[in-house]
């Protein structure tokens, strides 16, 4: 019985974790998501961006998102000349499936037409970003719970105890390779990630319209936002920093949300 209910629990707690990554959160206002998804991409397959633009963005202001919405919202917005926005779009898919083939081809195509600058990541971002935060976050919990369950078990079940605390020792390793992952994208959600969507931009040594010019940097490219200070941001390109107007900046997370400076 004691067993049994462990495994409800672990059942259970894997639900929640489900149910909290889910990225479809209707918000109320009455669309049918189906079929204006399929109207979009009828749009976008005609030649009609303007509409499959207008299409996907009302699904966002009724709560729906998803990264095959974001994943042709940024097709669709390249389409339109504004590759700036479209990376940050392909950006917000890739974070939800960072192996999808289609993201990364389209995101690094953008980019390269673009002539972005590429973030230059060490090998264990490399590492733990191959599994999304919600992945990561399953492993974590199987890897717990599964060793809590199996540890538990070794104590009431003395002909395979052994056997039992080498499978729980196995789900503890599998907790401290989750572990790090976990804490990865805890880490890059905090991390106030940028898309400059507009070309000519150079980064200045200072917060002033006037200020000397520090570094280039062209539309597309992905920087992290350290601080604001009005009007202006300064922003960090691998070893590099600098400020540019915010306007400049199409947000892809702040603090765990969607957010979009005054240029988009």
């Amino acid at each position: 019985m004691r067993t049994r209910t462990a495994w409800i629990s672990m059942l259970l707690w894997c639900a929640t974790l489900a149910m909290a990554n889910a990225t479809v959160q209707p918000t109320g206002i009455l669309i049918d998501p189906d079929r204006t998804f399929a109207r979009a991409a009828q749009a976008y397959d005609d030649g009609d961006y303007a509409q499959a633009l207008e299409l996907y963005e009302q699904m966002l202001q009724a709560g729906y998102d998803h990264r095959a919405l974001r994943f042709n919202l940024g097709n669709t917005l390249y389409r339109l000349g504004k590759p700036g926005h479209a990376v940050a779009q392909f950006r917000r898919a890739w974070r939800d499936a960072p192996r999808d083939a289609d993201i990364l081809t389209n995101l690094g195509h953008v980019q390269r037409q673009a002539g972005a600058i590429p973030h230059q990541l060490s090998l264990f971002e490399r590492i733990w970003s191959r599994l999304s935060p919600g992945e990561w976050a399953t492993l974590a919990t199987i890897g717990w719970w599964g060793g809590t369950l199996l540890l538990a078990t070794s104590f009431h079940d003395r002909r395979r105890r052994q056997g039992l605390r080498k499978a729980a020792a196995c789900c503890g390793a599998l907790l401290l390779l989750a572990a790090p992952g976990v804490q990865y994208w805890r880490s890059a959600g905090s991390l106030r990630e940028a898309v400059v969507v507009g070309a000519g931009y150079q980064a200045k040594f200072a917060p002033l319209e006037g200020a000397q010019a520090h570094f280039d940097v062209p539309q597309g490219t992905l920087v992290r936002v350290r601080e604001e200070a009005q009007g202006w941001v300064r922003i960090a390109l691998n070893e590099k920093t600098g400020w540019l107007p915010r306007a400049a900046c199409s947000m892809v997370l702040a603090d765990g949300t969607p957010w979009r400076g005054s240029g988009s």
